[in-house]
């Protein structure tokens, strides 16, 4: 089971601290016999000692007992998913949370626009999601930290559609090679099928130095 999950989609609307339900959450997980590991996107050693000498972080503690476990990677992406840095990071945890034989896989960053965004839009492509699907769980972010849905605010919700998410989703499929891109670099959509952002987040991860063994390992624990 892989939890697509942005920091502020579990606490929004919940409590006045935001890091209280993570807590909560990492707690919940790391229960039983399966093995739990954490993707932390953003955040680096440096920023952690920073939280630690700032004193802000209120579930510190628990997520000490997590990197003293090494149940955690601090994978310190920037939001410029089209980088090699971005992509290389991203294989690098991924490798190193089945490396750790991991069952259950929390990733979050900042918001849950950018660097969640972009990563959980790989890994359910790996898992068969539609474009449908993708998107509602994208859009979640957006509902929880603005209050933007369809229904809210109809034009800023197409907007942020077309801006961020197609636009992410228009990266992936380039490297997707039996797909021809229109004049704009962008791509119909509509004739776009589920084996096609397949083929793609695959290729995506092999080209950033993932195995074959662990792509086949990824996309069997995503499917569970």
């Amino acid at each position: 089971m892989c939890l697509l999950l942005s920091a502020f989609s579990v606490h929004a609307g919940t409590t006045e601290s935001p890091e209280e339900p993570l807590c909560v959450t990492l707690e919940v997980l790391n229960r039983g016999a399966d093995a739990f590991y954490g993707c932390k996107l953003a955040d680096s050693q440096t920023k952690i000692d920073k939280y630690k000498e700032d004193d802000v972080w209120s579930e510190l503690d628990y997520s000490e007992k997590l990197l003293e476990n090494d149940q955690v990677c601090l994978m310190a992406m920037s939001a410029a998913y089209e980088g090699g840095a971005f992509q290389s990071a991203l294989v690098n945890g991924l490798n190193s949370a089945l490396a750790h034989n991991a069952t259950k896989i929390l990733f979050h960053c900042t918001e849950g626009k950018d660097r969640t965004g972009f990563v959980g839009l790989v890994l359910e492509s790996l898992c068969g999601a539609s474009y449908e699907e993708m998107l509602y769980d994208y859009m979640v972010t957006y509902d929880n930290y603005y209050n933007l849905t369809e229904a809210t605010d109809k034009t800023a919700y197409d907007y942020i559609v077309d801006l961020k998410f197609n636009d992410m989703v228009n990266y992936l499929l380039t490297f997707d090679p039996s797909l021809e891109a229109e004049g704009d670099g962008t791509y119909d959509l509509d004739s776009v099928i589920v084996e096609n952002y397949t083929a793609a987040a695959g290729n995506l991860l092999l080209k950033a130095g993932m195995s074959e063994d662990n792509l086949q390992a990824l996309t069997a624990l995503l499917k569970k």
